[in-house]
């Protein structure tokens, strides 16, 4: 029941920014909840929820945050339930790596209109914001399994029911291999001339024209034309083959990303 005062370099501040204001409330919010954490009986009857934090702070603070999260609440694990949300996907990204003990749960909020009148709709998030911390987990993980299941020889089944990842395919190749290329080597070179290094000097045709025409409309007739299945599949197994003969470590890395179990 005391009062502060807010100082900036040993003066009283006055004209608070927006994240400055987000950051004293966040650190406010902590220190009245400290006490209720640890009251002998708060993993059975404390719930705590945390309305986006970061609104209007920069990504350094936005990691601040986290931390504050992670080592003053989630390590003490003294709740009984923690709802987070957020509308930035850089804070869900670290929000995902919070070392939770038991189970977690993750939703998406929705709004909907209808003849003007607007409601929200609580549904399960979607698998490419759940379950990929970047994009390039995503990308690897839509190539990973086109390879996968061609190994498995299930791969009528699947085409029927996921035709329309072929068309995709050609563009995920070159977005991921260009990612990949840069991590490899962080020249200043454009990622993709760097595509003859990690093929020891050979790049497979089928892997030239899958980025390189089929990911482009280089011909209007490639248009007209179905996407040839077995091409994009074979591509998809060099491509896979070639990241853990170059980098095993890193491979088996992706696969614990995407859920799957390491190659040892």
């Amino acid at each position: 029941k005391g009062e502060f005062t807010i100082l900036r370099d040993n003066q009283k501040a006055e004209f608070l920014s927006e994240g400055e204001c987000s950051i004293i409330s966040f650190c406010y919010f902590l220190a009245k909840i400290s006490d209720s954490i640890k009251e002998f009986n708060s993993k059975d009857k404390l719930i705590i929820y945390i309305d986006d934090p970061i609104s209007s702070l920069d990504n350094n603070h936005i990691f601040n945050v986290f931390s504050l999260i992670s080592k003053l609440i989630v390590e003490k694990g003294n709740y009984l339930q923690l709802f987070i949300s957020t509308h930035n996907l850089e804070f869900l990204k670290y929000l995902k790596r919070l070392p939770f003990e038991n189970e977690v749960k993750h939703f998406l909020i929705e709004r909907k209109m209808k003849k003007n009148e607007s409601s929200s709709l609580l549904s399960e998030m979607p698998d490419h914001l759940k379950k990929y911390t970047t994009e390039f987990h995503y990308l690897f993980s839509e190539i990973y399994n086109l390879a996968k299941e061609c190994r498995r020889g299930d791969k009528g089944k699947y085409i029927e029911n996921t035709y329309t990842t072929f068309y995709n395919m050609p563009n995920n190749m070159r977005k991921f291999l260009e990612y990949y290329l840069f991590i490899k080597y962080p020249n200043n070179e454009t990622p993709l001339k760097n595509l003859e290094k990690l093929f020891n000097g050979n790049i497979p045709t089928k892997i030239n024209r899958i980025v390189n025409e089929y990911s482009h409309l280089t011909f209007i007739d490639r248009g007209w034309a179905p996407m040839d299945v077995p091409e994009v599949e074979e591509c998809a197994k060099l491509i896979i083959n070639i990241v853990k003969e170059k980098d095993e470590e890193q491979y088996n890395a992706l696969l614990n990303a995407i859920g799957e179990k390491s190659s040892t």
